[in-house]
């Protein structure tokens, strides 16, 4: 089976780290490659960055679907999700979606960790879509900004009050490039779950296609042009 990683942002590097962590996660199970957006920002932070990656998301979408069985968007955000979902009767997951959902079923809370004051917000409205604002502990944001130090080490003060003041049982890494062991180093530190949204969307994608069940066309998403 081979699964498509959509990386919605135009940055190269972010593609590679999220090909290699899906791969060593497959191993030889199935194949995972991972793609950007060329015409899309770097970064995808604002509502605005995100309308400007639409257009190529879906462009690229297209393109590449009749070589796939199923396929991720990489960005916490799940921008295009129900676009794509329209085009096609394969699995499409979302690295947000896949991930908050996933927390309900290890905790009775999970809190999010982030990059910027001003994606709190959107987060909210995320949770809430999917239904799952009775779940959410917390979003805390990164507090320590050396970006000398690895990640595990910048996010550990946030996750540490997610975990102990705010009592969040499940703690889920909020974007796209956070991969390679950020979830794990900070599980082991802090004796939680830690989620990668990446690794949360290949469970989910390559057991729906495994089973043979993908995306429902009697009613929202039925194609109709």
């Amino acid at each position: 089976m081979k699964i498509l990683v959509i990386n919605p942002n135009s940055d190269e590097n972010f593609s590679k780290d999220m090909e290699v962590c899906g791969r060593d996660f497959m191993g030889k199970r199935h194949v995972v490659d991972a793609r950007c957006v060329p015409s899309a920002p770097k970064f995808i932070v604002t509502d605005y960055e995100k309308s400007l990656a639409i257009p190529g998301l879906v462009k690229l979408f297209q393109e590449e679907e009749p070589h796939y069985e199923a396929f991720i968007t990489a960005a916490f955000c799940d921008p295009a999700i129900h676009i794509l979902r329209e085009l096609t009767s394969k699995p499409v997951l979302g690295i947000g979606e896949c991930s908050i959902k996933l927390a309900t079923m290890l905790g009775s809370s999970f809190s999010i960790l982030t990059f910027y004051d001003r994606s709190i917000p959107s987060l909210h409205e995320q949770v809430a879509a999917l239904g799952m604002e009775k779940y959410l502990a917390s979003i805390r944001v990164l507090e320590e900004d050396d970006p000398s130090l690895p990640y595990e080490e910048r996010f550990y003060p946030s996750a540490q009050k997610a975990v102990y003041q705010d009592k969040a049982e499940v703690l889920i890494l909020g974007c796209g490039g956070l991969t390679n062991g950020v979830d794990k180093k900070l599980s082991q530190r802090l004796h939680v779950p830690v989620l990668d949204g990446l690794i949360c969307a290949l469970i989910v994608a390559s057991g729906l296609a495994e089973y043979g069940v993908g995306t429902s066309k009697i009613c929202r998403y039925k194609k109709e042009y």
